[in-house]
């Protein structure tokens, strides 16, 4: 699991292999949500299949303020 993008263009997903435990994909999410990011709502967009075991979570800002700036998400994207 990893945090892909391009915060400059606010182009940021999660990508996660299919067999990651649910546990460890809450942790995750729990983390990216301090870093002011979550997941795009499967409304919005679905996760998209990169291969077989790997799937593209597209992250959105919480507040809209430029999250990527934020101390917390310095130190996941590191």
């Amino acid at each position: 699991m990893r945090v892909v993008g391009d915060p400059a263009d606010w182009d940021c997903a999660l990508l996660v292999r299919l067999e990651l435990s649910p546990r460890l994909l809450r942790e995750a999410l729990d983390l990216l949500r301090q870093a002011g990011l979550e997941p795009v709502s499967e409304d919005e967009h679905e996760a998209e299949m990169h291969d077989s075991c790997t799937a593209r979570l597209w992250l959105v800002p919480i507040d809209p303020s430029d999250p990527f700036e934020s101390p917390a998400y310095q130190e996941i994207a590191a």
